[in-house]
């Protein structure tokens, strides 16, 4: 998925919100956006895991400027999970 905007989230064995906004540099392989120079554009986060069901919410911007993330436009968006 290279090029790709990742935005990669879960729960680790503590409970605490691990999550992270990557790029795809090859077709097999993501990094955050910060190792190659850009900014974790993630303004807000929370999540919780219960009864075996995970709940992971995000804020980003539509446009955040950071040339490692895609731009949105108000209109519908596919997000894979």
């Amino acid at each position: 998925m290279k090029d790709a905007d990742f935005i990669i989230g879960y729960i680790d064995d503590k409970g605490d919100l691990v999550i992270a906004d990557q790029f795809g540099v090859k077709p097999t392989k993501h990094v955050p956006d910060t190792e190659l120079g850009g900014k974790d554009n993630i303004l807000a986060k929370s999540g919780s895991e219960k009864d075996k069901v995970t709940d992971i919410s995000f804020t980003i911007p539509l446009d955040s400027k950071d040339v490692y993330d895609k731009n949105l436009s108000r209109a519908k968006h596919i997000i894979l999970s």
